[in-house]
């Protein structure tokens, strides 16, 4: 992206992102419209018409993984934990989340 800096001189401006959360489809969890480094809940910045963007970790959950605990999916999402048990189908087994 570019800007007017003065008379005629463009400079380069860099993308902040939204803030706003998205489900990544890599890491199958909500993420933030942001730069990677910047803050640990940041996935990358993406455009408006790529992905569904939600206003909360807790709206994204609901939408884009239905299927998952809300709690569980927003601990994801924050890297917090719940300390509750959950299906570990990749393992297939009982789980509990919480620190190791």
């Amino acid at each position: 992206t570019y800007a007017r800096i003065a008379c005629g001189v463009l400079g380069t401006v860099e993308k902040v992102g939204s803030k706003q959360w998205y489900s990544d489809s890599e890491t199958k969890m909500c993420v933030r419209d942001c730069k990677v480094g910047t803050d640990e809940h940041c996935g990358g910045i993406k455009e408006k018409y790529s992905v569904v963007f939600h206003d909360s970790a807790t709206e994204c959950c609901g939408f884009q993984y239905a299927y998952m605990d809300t709690e569980l999916c927003e601990a994801r999402a924050t890297y917090s934990h719940t300390n509750k048990y959950y299906v570990d189908y990749a393992n297939q087994k009982c789980s509990k989340d919480c620190k190791e």
